[in-house]
C-alpha cells in the first residue's frame, strides 16, 4: 500500500468499523491512475462485512477516482468478486493461471522489503462509517 499511497494517495481507501469507534479496518480499495489508464489493484471485504453494501461503496470510490479512464484489473475466481464486477461495468475475460513452486535463488535481490507483521497497519484518526481515503489526512 505504502506504494500507492506515495504514487497516487486518492486512490486508497479503507473502510472502517464504525460501530465501536475501534478504528478496525474491514475493508479497502486500491487503486491507481496512470496517464490514461486507471488500475484496480486490490480490493475486499471481511467475510463479516460481506453484504451490508460496503464493497459496493468501496468500488464506487475507487470507479469515481478513475473519472473517464478506462479501467483494468485482474480478478480473483472469487463468485462474490465477479458479481460486484460486472454490474460496475467491467467486461470479464479469462486470464493464464500459472502454478508451480519458484526458485527463489534465481530471483534479483530486493532492498527495502520485510516481512509484513500484525502490528504493521496503522489506522490514524477516528473510526468513521464507510468508505475514507487512506492518505494522510489534512
Amino acid at each position: 500500500m505504502r506504494f500507492y499511497l506515495s504514487v497516487d494517495p486518492g486512490g486508497c481507501w479503507v473502510a472502517v468499523k464504525g460501530d465501536s469507534g475501534s478504528g478496525e479496518v474491514v475493508g479497502f480499495a486500491i487503486s491507481q491512475n496512470r496517464g490514461r489508464l486507471w488500475l484496480l489493484a486490490t480490493y475486499g471485504v471481511l467475510p463479516s462485512h460481506q453484504a451490508q453494501g460496503m464493497g459496493k461503496r468501496l468500488m464506487g470510490a475507487a470507479l469515481d477516482h478513475a473519472g473517464s479512464r478506462p479501467g483494468v484489473f485482474s480478478s480473483s475466481a472469487h463468485a462474490g468478486a465477479t458479481r460486484r464486477y460486472r454490474p460496475a461495468g467491467f467486461s470479464l475475460h479469462p486470464q493464464m493461471r500459472m502454478v508451480g513452486t519458484v526458485d527463489r535463488s534465481t530471483l534479483p535481490a530486493v532492498d527495502g522489503l520485510r516481512e509484513g507483521r500484525a502490528d504493521g497497519l496503522r489506522v490514524d484518526g477516528p473510526a468513521e462509517p464507510g468508505p475514507a481515503p487512506c492518505g494522510p489526512r489534512s
